[in-house]
């Protein structure tokens, strides 16, 4: 019984150290409405220095807003963000990603 008890206060303590460390180190995401359909999405994570991960990630978000709306999603252009270092390798800016897409219907073809 004393083990039940302390599955759920080692998840609460568990979530919330994760919360803390994302909180101190958040991502930058901007997103914007070009014309119709259209959207432009921008994301930096200020702990990562692979710009892929960021645009894989990015689309990863794009194709779920999409997916909210009962659309697939259409990338446009991209373009990666490069991370910036100090003279000491330590990252002072993250890599980032930007993303054009089109929210576009889906057709069921059964």
């Amino acid at each position: 019984m004393r083990l039940l008890w302390m599955i759920p206060a080692a998840l609460a303590a568990a979530l919330s150290l994760s919360a803390c460390t994302t909180l101190s180190n958040p991502a930058q995401v901007s997103q914007h409405h070009i014309m119709g359909n259209i959207w432009e999405r921008t994301e930096v994570w200020p702990w990562e220095s692979n710009p892929m991960r960021v645009k894989e990630g990015l689309s990863d978000s794009a194709g779920s807003f999409c997916a909210d709306r009962k659309m697939g999603m259409q990338p446009l252009e991209s373009v990666l963000i490069q991370p910036e270092k100090d003279a000491a390798g330590k990252l002072t800016r993250g890599a980032g990603a930007k993303l054009r897409f089109r929210c576009i219907e889906t057709y069921n073809t059964d």
